[in-house]
């Protein structure tokens, strides 16, 4: 393993990527659009677009059989996402008004013997087309600066990343370059960073391809290439895997355990604006006697931060291995990965890792000076654009925890405009009576809540008017019981309510 802080910088040495001019990168462009080459057409020829990513060589049969028509789009589908040759007069046709010899100096295609084949890969992610290195060429043992397209885990990122016209956004280890464009759409000015000179070159053609002008890239280790310069926002999809090797750049570190995400979110914090905030997406583990919180607020400590985490999948060392083995070896070469096997479990065996956890980390300066973590479980799934909720969840935290109950009592509520709740009965002495209510989120964050009638009653109850002491004097004549009473568990359920978003203090 390479000793932090001694990452050797990856070079983009002769290759390049590109189109003569910007007029060549429109009409490319134009011609992806008009030939319809986007993400919901190719879910609907495949009937899903990450079913068809994860297991492309596995399918395939059935994927170009999905793919026999000879429309433009189905050419592009075969050509750019499931990288297999077509005919060159198809080629041709499909990518029109553009040349074949154009995309060829471009260095994006290769043809031989009346075939066309895609040199990379190009995916539509939203409204953008994204280049990235071919999935083949991975599986065949592809090089260390093989650059992925975009994975689920920048999806997420790109998916909760704060926006709101921030003037300047870092993009740190920035890859294909989806976070860094995605940034570029409301922010003044984007700096997009790689170790990987590959990446950059890759950065630099969707950008045009995509008709961005605001991002700038720049080549180095971690915060070298922006060294005395301050961000709004950062955002990191780093090399965060836990593995026993430097095999990708993409995925390794090459530092040892979890010493790279650490160094991160330690160094990160000096190069905010004083109301700036880094979203990274990580991997930690946990170690006997170490909980996920420890490992946090260990990395954190005396920073001076705030911090909010939420925790996706947790998986054993053997469960960890293979996630990682799966996703980038061959289908068919079982002895190799279990040689792959054997190595990872061992190495985490040795680190004395029980567990490895999946997270997103949202990090700011404190408002308070002493700083604060909260943990939470990831929702289910994000519906649609989340990043203003992260903002919200940072309000809400810093509400909840300078607050007293007795404030809390005196303050009036409202609930969130996206909140939504359901009922669930079953019939009882001739009636139907509440079996179940659930709060939940239509928009941002799914989270659901169960909760019951009581509580049900006084979110119904919550639409400013009133000071939540009133309504709880409500609530304690609804369940038959003293306020006293009342009033501990109702305040519990109140602050877990305000923390996740489903209640909003009133004048906000």
């Amino acid at each position: 393993m390479t000793p932090a802080g001694e990452i050797e910088t990856v070079g983009a040495g002769e290759f390049r990527l590109g189109f003569r001019d910007l007029r060549e990168f429109a009409i490319a462009r134009e011609a992806l659009a008009e030939a319809g080459y986007a993400e919901k057409t190719i879910a609907k020829v495949m009937g899903s677009i990450r079913i068809a990513v994860s297991r492309l060589a596995g399918e395939m049969p059935a994927l170009l059989r999905r793919t026999a028509d000879s429309t433009p789009v189905h050419t592009l589908i075969r050509l750019f996402f499931l990288e297999a040759p077509v005919d060159r007069d198809a080629a041709a046709e499909a990518l029109a008004p553009s040349s074949l010899e154009s995309w060829q100096e471009a260095g994006l295609l290769r043809e031989s013997d009346g075939k066309v084949e895609a040199a990379v890969r190009i995916v539509p992610v939203g409204d953008l087309w994204m280049a990235s290195d071919r999935l083949r060429d991975m599986h065949a043992g592809g090089r260390q600066d093989f650059v992925t397209g975009v994975g689920g885990s920048s999806l997420l990122l790109a998916n909760v990343a704060i926006h709101g016209a921030p003037r300047k956004v870092l993009d740190l280890g920035t890859g294909c370059g989806i976070l860094a464009l995605r940034a570029a759409a409301d922010a003044g000015f984007v700096i997009a960073t790689d170790k990987n000179g590959r990446a950059l070159e890759f950065v630099r053609f969707n950008a045009s391809l995509n008709g961005v002008s605001n991002v700038d890239c720049r080549e180095g280790n971690l915060f070298d290439p922006v060294a005395e310069e301050r961000f709004d926002r950062i955002v990191c999809n780093p090399p965060y895997v836990i593995s026993p090797s430097g095999r990708y750049v993409f995925r390794d570190s090459g530092v040892r355990g979890d010493e790279f995400c650490r160094r991160i979110l330690r160094e990160a914090v000096s190069f905010l604006e004083p109301s700036g905030l880094i979203q990274m997406v990580c991997n930690w583990p946990r170690t006997p006697g170490h909980t996920e919180r420890d490992w946090l607020e260990e990395t954190l400590a005396g920073m001076g931060c705030d911090a909010i985490a939420w925790i996706g999948a947790r998986e054993d060392p053997s469960t960890y291995a293979n996630t990682w083995i799966e996703d980038t070896e061959s289908p068919g070469d079982a002895e190799r990965k279990s040689r792959l096997y054997d190595q990872w479990v061992k190495y985490l065996e040795d680190e004395h890792i029980e567990e490895v956890t999946y997270g997103l980390i949202a990090v700011r300066r404190s408002r308070s000076g002493d700083g604060w973590v909260h943990f939470d479980d990831s929702p289910d799934e994000f519906l649609g654009p989340s990043g203003e909720f992260v903002l919200r969840g940072f309000e809400q935290q810093d509400f909840v925890r300078s607050t007293s109950d007795d404030r809390l009592l005196d303050e009036s509520f409202r609930v969130a405009p996206d909140l939504r709740l359901e009922r669930r009965y079953r019939p009882e002495d001739g009636q139907w009576a509440v079996e179940q209510a659930t709060v939940s989120l239509a928009r941002g964050p799914a989270w659901s809540v169960r909760i019951d009638s009581a509580v049900a009653a006084l979110v119904l109850a919550c639409d400013g008017s009133r000071p939540l002491r009133s309504l709880f004097v409500d609530v304690a004549k609804r369940m038959g019981v003293e306020m006293e009473r009342a009033v501990p568990g109702g305040l519990a359920v109140v602050r877990r309510l305000l923390e996740r978003g489903f209640l909003l203090r009133a004048e906000t």
